[in-house]
């Protein structure tokens, strides 16, 4: 893996945003946010994409953790995630 980062968490607030990068810098983990001129459109921010908190992609399953465990990652972004996940997943051959 390269220096990739990925979103793993997608926030309609900055205060909710920077809430859980610095939970996650606490934890030693690197996390940055995206797209924070976002949080300029009020309730518009979540139709707009909101403001996205991003990691390196070695840590994203080790980040999702750190958030889920303290209610920091809304939950249909785990379910959103999780559902990525599944199907991105290579087909298994059958035997």
């Amino acid at each position: 893996m390269g220096n990739d980062w990925i979103t793993i968490a997608t926030f309609s607030t900055l205060a909710q945003a920077h809430l859980a990068r610095q939970h996650l810098l606490d934890a030693g983990i690197e996390a940055a946010i995206a797209d924070v001129y976002m949080g300029g459109l009020g309730a518009h921010a979540d139709s707009a994409g909101g403001m996205k908190l991003e990691v390196p992609e070695e840590s994203a399953e080790l980040a999702r953790q750190a958030l889920a465990a303290k209610d920091l990652i809304p939950a249909e972004e785990l379910e959103r995630e999780a559902l990525e996940d599944v199907s991105t997943e290579e087909p298994k051959p059958r035997r």
